[in-house]
């Protein structure tokens, strides 16, 4: 340790080597703790089963001339390969709390809102109305930084995919 670090310390009166932690104190959770997860692992493998046979409709080609299903097929047949992994692995996770629960909420409501808002607001317009939802209320900016990104964000998408790459959407 430096001279100038051992003395800014004890100008502080800290010493790390001297730090007391209660005897109560256990540190943050163990991973180990709370339940496994073994409903995610069937769920995942679900979805999976059925994007494959919905991928096999599609037809999946070969991979010098690839058919529409081809993609869907290797990515669900991936997933549906690790679900085993998944399940004995067993991620053991803590329930969440009931603020992160509101913000996931808060989410899916502002996206359902800009699919609703879309048709008689616009891109831009709806947009602002989901940034600002989810940048004020989900991410708890402060209100200048959410009118901000609310104003920049659905307005630099409309440039990106509206102009540059000419997606078809209503300006407002």
């Amino acid at each position: 340790m430096s001279a100038l670090a051992s003395a800014s310390r004890h100008g502080t009166g800290e010493d790390p080597e001297q730090t007391v932690v209660p005897e109560e104190y256990e540190g943050p959770a163990a991973p180990d703790e709370g339940p496994r997860d073994r409903i995610s692992p069937l769920l995942i493998l679900g979805v999976a089963v059925f994007a494959i046979v919905e991928a096999l409709r599609l037809g999946v080609g070969d991979f010098s001339r690839p058919g529409p299903g081809l993609w869907p097929l290797l990515v669900a047949g991936t997933a549906a390969a690790l679900t085993p992994v998944i399940f004995v692995v067993g991620q053991r996770f803590s329930v969440p709390e009931r603020s992160g629960l509101l913000r996931v909420v808060v989410i899916l409501a502002a996206l359902w809102l800009f699919v609703v808002a879309y048709p008689w607001m616009g891109f831009v317009g709806a947009g602002a109305l989901m940034v600002f939802l989810v940048t004020r209320v989900a991410a708890r900016e402060g209100w200048v930084a959410s009118l901000l990104l609310s104003a920049l964000a659905p307005a630099a998408a409309y440039v990106l995919f509206g102009t540059l790459l000419g997606v078809n959407l209503r300006l407002f």
